[in-house]
């Protein structure tokens, strides 16, 4: 659910949809976008399994724990020690992988990161600077895009403390942290950025007040029920101290088994239809409707 539904909500893939040159680039993108992501996915599921299967078939076990154990730093062996098996299976000690394609592929993965987060951080920055504080909450002071500049270095330099600080308090696997980060962005873009495309009826202040409830229920459900945390203290409360919220013969589930993405979706879905039925007076123009939505249900190419 979370990648699934999460890439429509993402800002970074936004920006693409809109700088297409026409609807047949689109289709095309479609075709291509579809087997990228199979043999992607393809890839990643096979390195999981091999990553996890590997070592018992070959009888390495004993030598992944050890790297397991030296890497983390503790002295003891982790209750995760499966999830080093990639860079096990990379690193000399395992001799499984010549040095050459362990460095190309530790190459590949450091330049995606440094891509991706990127453009994450730009975008980040460049949406809290410009369309939540210039065209926003200040649009009645004419802020100059020299301040609004200033701002977006700053908005960009607080983003990435916090992420240094998540970074030294993680969660016990990277995939927590990037199905939480998938959480927290949909929390905020998803209903907005879909009920945009079919429904006239969505205000300004629908989706920043949606947008703003459902980030803060996504990054408190994290927090307080989230079981895979390293850090003292956290979760706030054990799940096994909770109570079942479903509990039938073929389905059991406490609060932490619940993905925080589908807790802020259930939150920001009637958030957005219920503050822009009750803001009213926030709803655009009818031209201005008009013709955005002339370019939607448009069937020529330009």
């Amino acid at each position: 659910l979370v990648t699934t539904f999460g890439t429509w909500g993402s800002p970074q893939m936004s920006t693409r949809f809109f700088a297409a040159k026409s609807r047949k680039s689109i289709r095309y993108g479609m075709l291509i976008a579809a087997v990228w992501v199979f043999v992607v996915s393809f890839c990643a599921w096979f390195a999981g399994y091999v990553g996890r299967g590997q070592p018992i078939i070959g009888g390495a076990t004993a030598s992944l724990k050890s790297f397991a154990t030296t890497i983390a730093g503790t002295g003891t062996l982790p209750k995760n020690w499966y999830e080093y098996a990639m860079p096990w299976m990379l690193s000399t000690e395992s001799g499984m992988i010549p040095v050459w394609i362990s460095a190309l592929f530790l190459a590949g993965t450091t330049a995606g990161s440094l891509t991706t987060g990127e453009k994450l951080i730009l975008v980040a920055g460049g949406s809290i600077a410009r369309d939540f504080y210039q065209q926003g909450v200040a649009i009645k002071k004419n802020v100059s895009d020299e301040k609004t500049l200033k701002i977006t270095r700053l908005s960009i330099v607080a983003i990435i403390a916090i992420a240094v600080l998540l970074a030294l308090n993680p969660p016990s696997t990277i995939l927590d942290l990037t199905m939480f980060s998938w959480a927290s962005l949909n929390a905020f873009t998803l209903i907005p950025f879909i009920a945009g495309l079919y429904w006239k009826g969505g205000t300004r202040r629908a989706a920043l007040l949606s947008g703003l409830i459902a980030l803060a229920v996504a990054v408190l459900w994290f927090v307080c029920f989230n079981p895979k945390w390293t850090t003292p203290g956290l979760p706030l409360f054990k799940p096994a101290d909770l109570p079942y919220i479903i509990n039938t013969p073929w389905l059991k589930a406490r609060p932490g088994d619940i993905h925080e993405f589908i807790v802020s979706q259930l939150v920001a879905i009637p958030a957005f239809f219920i503050i822009s039925w009750i803001d009213k007076k926030g709803k655009p123009e009818k031209e201005f409707l008009n013709k955005m939505f002339a370019h939607i249900t448009q069937d020529t190419d330009e």
